[in-house]
Formats: C-alpha cells, sequence, structure tokens
C-alpha cells in the first residue's frame, strides 16, 4: 500500500476543513455551541491534574484523570461522535437539531464504552507517569514510567479515528483494533493532524471567543482527514 505524501496531504486537508468551515459558518457555529459544554466540562475536572504534577502528590492527578474519564465517556466523547454523523446528515441536506439527538442516542454507548476503556487505560499509564514524581522514587517506577510515557503518545493519536468507525456501526473491539492499524500505517500524517487540532484547542483555551470555532474544525478535520486515509484501501 502506496503511503500519502505527508504535507501534500496534510495541506489537502487543513484547506478543506477550512473552507467547510467558511462555506457552513452557521453550521460551524452550531457545532461549536454543541461541543462547548464538554470542553469546559473537561478544563473543569482537569484542574486536579496540574495541582497533583506542582505538589507532586500522585493521587490528585489520578482523581483528575478519573474525572477525565468519566466526562468524556459519558459526555464529550459520545457527543463528538454524534457531531460527526450529524455533520454526514448535513452532506445531504439540512437535518434538524432533532437529528442530531437521534445520532446521539443511537450511538451513545457503543461511544461511551469506547471512551470509558481508552480513558481507563490513560489512567493508569497516567498513574505510573506520576509515581516517577514522587521523591526517593524506586529505579522500576522510572523505567515504567518511561514507557507509559511513549504509550501514552501512541493512544493520543488513536481518537482521531474513533468516530468515524463508530459511525461506520463498527463494534467496539473493531474500532481499537483499526484504529491502531490505521494510526500505524499513517502515523505521519496522523501525528501532524493531531498536533494541529492540540494546538487549534490550546488556542482556544487562551482566546475563548475562538471555542464557538473548534467544535466545527475538529470535526472537518477528522471527517477530511479520515476520508483521505480510508479511500487509500478502498473499503
Amino acid at each position: 500500500m502506496n503511503k500519502l505524501p505527508l504535507f501534500p496531504t496534510l495541506g489537502k486537508v487543513l484547506k478543506k476543513s477550512f473552507v467547510e468551515f467558511y462555506q457552513s459558518f452557521g453550521f460551524s457555529l452550531l457545532l461549536g455551541l454543541i461541543w462547548m459544554p464538554g470542553y469546559l466540562a473537561l478544563i473543569f475536572v482537569a484542574s486536579p491534574i496540574l495541582y497533583g504534577i506542582a505538589k507532586q502528590m500522585p493521587s490528585f492527578a489520578v482523581l483528575g484523570m478519573l474525572g477525565l474519564t468519566v466526562v468524556n465517556a459519558l459526555l464529550t466523547g459520545p457527543v463528538t461522535t454524534a457531531m460527526y454523523g450529524f455533520y454526514q446528515q448535513r452532506k445531504d441536506g439540512y437535518p434538524s437539531f432533532r437529528s442530531f439527538l437521534a445520532t446521539l442516542k443511537q450511538d451513545y454507548w457503543r461511544s461511551a464504552g469506547l471512551h470509558a476503556i481508552y480513558w481507563l487505560l490513560i489512567s493508569l499509564l497516567f498513574f505510573n507517569i506520576s509515581l516517577a514524581t514522587v521523591p526517593k522514587a524506586n529505579f522500576l517506577f522510572k523505567i515504567a514510567s518511561l514507557f507509559s510515557v511513549y504509550c501514552v503518545f501512541f493512544l493520543s493519536l488513536l481518537p482521531f479515528f474513533f468516530h468515524p468507525l463508530l459511525h461506520l456501526n463498527h463494534g467496539i473491539k473493531k474500532t481499537i483494533r483499526k484504529s491502531c492499524i490505521l494510526l500505524l500505517d499513517n502515523f505521519g500524517v496522523c501525528f501532524w493532524l493531531n498536533l494541529v487540532l492540540g494546538l487549534l484547542l490550546v488556542a482556544s483555551t487562551l482566546f475563548p471567543f475562538l471555542l464557538f470555532g473548534y467544535g466545527g474544525l475538529l470535526i472537518y478535520v477528522i471527517d477530511s482527514g479520515f476520508e483521505t486515509i480510508w479511500n487509500k484501501y478502498g473499503d
């Protein structure tokens, strides 16, 4: 299977996403408003993580990670999956907000289960990392922490594929397996697209008015990036 050219693919995906944002400005703002409550909840529950790291108290950091697990499993994950499905309907017409609620109901439990498993795993790895910050930490803890850092880096890129695959009616196990395969085979493109989304999220945190646009750009980048990668396999 031929590799996608990195920077031409990146430029194509981002150009298509920003053009779609401009052309569907009203719909983009609607997606931003839908996504915003989940983002605000994430900011609230993430505060103990920063406190725990600053004070070298793993218990606070793990508490924050468990909070992220709950919010992502019950709110942000399923809502983002529904937003992706809502956008697919938008391509064929002008769906009502009732259509979004129907999509949310249809995919809710699969998305919630997947994100619960994913974030529990991230929490366990983060706990290993936190142990290395404790004064006089055991050498084995430091080795496990280093391994966990690499695992978290890899896993942090996986959710890029979760929402499209769930929308295609894949089960949790199949979604995880295909996400890993797609990431390993398209690592460079996935890394840069996730980096762009991460930088946009940081900018939205620093300049809150940008939050009104982030939800739409998030969905457009995921959709365009996934479509580009998925079409390569013809499956």
